[in-house]
């Protein structure tokens, strides 16, 4: 029969074996991240630096036009997604260089704000509306002459990679949602209101629409597109909290199931956001 001080210092062995265990997956976990983040960053800066210096539009859409590419969402879009993965290199390198943890802590909950309020919804709305737009008439969004001098690459970079990408950001990390939604939708809100704004400007400057889509719809109906691209990217907001939260509950049952720990439900109203 074993003495209880055999057991004690068994079940003291295995802890610290445990949590060795631990320390060592959280480091390659850490240092996944870094890479996944490195790559996305320098995947989105070298796009845009292939687009300044490559891709000649011309005069009249190019970056000789007023305001440059910067009229476009899909541009001011890859811009934020280089700023935020540049922003997740800075805070993985802190992580693992075990920086000042209050620093540590502002810089991740500025990170989560970021992908929480624009990364996620203001790409996914890029990716969605682009395809959803050239499956029902290219011309109106990306003319075929565009072809020859825009190459696939670059336009998948901006137009399609960003939403897988961004959900497996998800998946490697949580992110934290505004305590408040108001905080969160009024940020959205200026957003949504700040562009369309500027591409009013635009047309005020230029007399011409950004986009070609904008030729065939009426005063009316130019409302309700602005509008109801501003009510999307709403949406998205909320989709993107509840595959964060969907995502924080798989990995916490995995957790508990491969630690052989029992199950436990998340207490009542940790997804509920108070307006």
């Amino acid at each position: 029969m074993q003495s209880a001080y055999t057991v004690g210092h068994a079940d003291r062995a295995t802890n610290s074996g445990f949590l060795a265990v631990s320390g060592v997956f959280s480091v390659e976990m850490s240092l996944l991240r870094l890479a996944f983040h490195s790559s996305a960053a320098a995947m989105y800066w070298g796009t845009i630096w292939y687009d300044f210096h490559h891709i000649d539009l011309g005069p009249a859409i190019g970056w000789d036009a007023y305001g440059g590419k910067l009229r476009f969402l899909t541009f001011i879009d890859l811009v934020l997604q280089a700023l935020y993965y540049t922003v997740c290199v800075v805070y993985d390198a802190s992580n693992l260089a075990k920086v000042n943890q209050k620093r540590r802590f502002a810089m991740r909950s500025f990170r989560d704000h970021m992908f929480s309020v624009f990364v996620f919804p203001v790409g996914a709305f890029v990716v969605l509306m682009f395809w959803a737009i050239y499956a029902v008439d290219r011309e109106l969004i990306f003319p075929q002459f565009l072809d020859d001098l825009f190459p696939a690459w670059a336009n998948h970079v901006m137009h399609t990679v960003i939403l897988p990408v961004n959900l497996v950001e998800m998946c490697l990390d949580y992110h934290a949602h505004p305590k408040s939604r108001w905080s969160g939708l009024k940020h959205i809100f200026i957003f949504s209101f700040g562009y369309q704004a500027w591409t009013l400007w635009v047309y005020y400057k230029t007399s011409s629409w950004i986009y070609p889509i904008f030729n065939v719809l009426n005063g009316w109906q130019k409302v309700a597109f602005m509008q109801g691209a501003c009510v999307g990217i709403t949406i998205l907001y909320f989709v993107g909290e509840l595959l964060q939260q969907k995502v924080m509950r798989a990995k916490k049952d995995l957790q508990e199931t491969t630690s052989g720990a029992p199950k436990r439900n998340l207490p009542k109203g940790l997804s509920k956001k108070k307006l």
